[in-house]
């Protein structure tokens, strides 16, 4: 039931867009992608992401509309891994 909450519910969407966190993450190190990245690997599954990880989410960034749309498809998408779902 968790796992059909976080993938269809939008409360978790809005939840994760008015955090504040992204805003502030994107504010303080636009310039570097690799940092953001990690910092939301940390958050979401408290581990940095492997080279292959790390490489999906940087070519998910480069193709997003915006920074913030990226790491907001990206933390949700975090957020519905068996990793996160199982270990929060």
């Amino acid at each position: 039931l968790q796992s059909i909450f976080l993938q269809n519910d939008p409360l978790v969407r809005m939840r994760i867009s008015e955090s504040g966190w992204i805003d502030e993450l994107v504010k303080n190190q636009a310039s570097d992608r690799k940092k953001i990245i990690q910092q939301a690997w940390l958050r979401a599954l408290n581990r940095y992401p492997s080279t292959s990880e790390g490489a999906r989410a940087m070519k998910h960034l480069q193709e997003a509309k915006t920074m913030k749309a990226g790491m907001e498809d990206l933390l949700w998408a975090l957020m519905n891994t068996k990793e996160f779902i199982l270990n929060r």
